[in-house]
């Protein structure tokens, strides 16, 4: 899991608070944060982009990050 979020975001306070909360609760999951470069970002600047998984996850282990995400979010 990473957390892709445009430089100078006023949401990063938030994302560096959940990826805090997840790491704690579940090490090692997270790939951290990733700022990205807001003159390259086409889309919404104010987006926060979320990555599950990849290519060698399988669907199960995909579904078990999603529902960590869930569980931190409703705590």
């Amino acid at each position: 899991m990473i957390f892709e979020v445009p430089q100078s975001n006023e949401n990063m306070e938030f994302v560096k608070k959940l990826a805090s909360d997840i790491e704690e609760k579940y090490p090692g999951i997270s790939r951290g944060i990733l700022e990205k470069n807001v003159s390259e970002e086409k889309e919404n600047p104010n987006i926060i982009r979320i990555g599950i998984g990849g290519k060698h996850n399988t669907l199960e282990e995909k579904q078990n990050a999603i529902d960590i995400i869930i569980d931190i979010l409703e705590e």
